[in-house]
């Protein structure tokens, strides 16, 4: 599934339009605003709309992304 394909989907779940693209510098000082959305994408449909709502937000790259997600709990059980 492409992104652009889950963009109209997250924007539904979390009932505003996304952030620009590679609005935020990095993952390491997350705006609490990012953080409550990718947590509630997750909550409500999984760590795949978590990622790319991330992965569409940051400029950060596919493998930091993958590594924060992971370290937050949110890949178990993903191969």
């Amino acid at each position: 599934m492409a992104f652009a394909e889950l963009h109209p989907r997250i924007e539904q779940i979390l009932g505003k339009p996304m952030p620009p693209e590679h609005s935020v510098r990095g993952l390491d000082h997350l705006p609490a605003d990012v953080v409550r959305d990718a947590e509630a994408l997750h909550a409500r449909c999984g760590s795949l709309l978590a990622f790319a709502y991330l992965f569409h937000v940051t400029d950060a790259g596919f493998g930091e992304v993958k590594l924060y997600c992971s370290s937050r709990g949110w890949t178990t059980g993903v191969d």
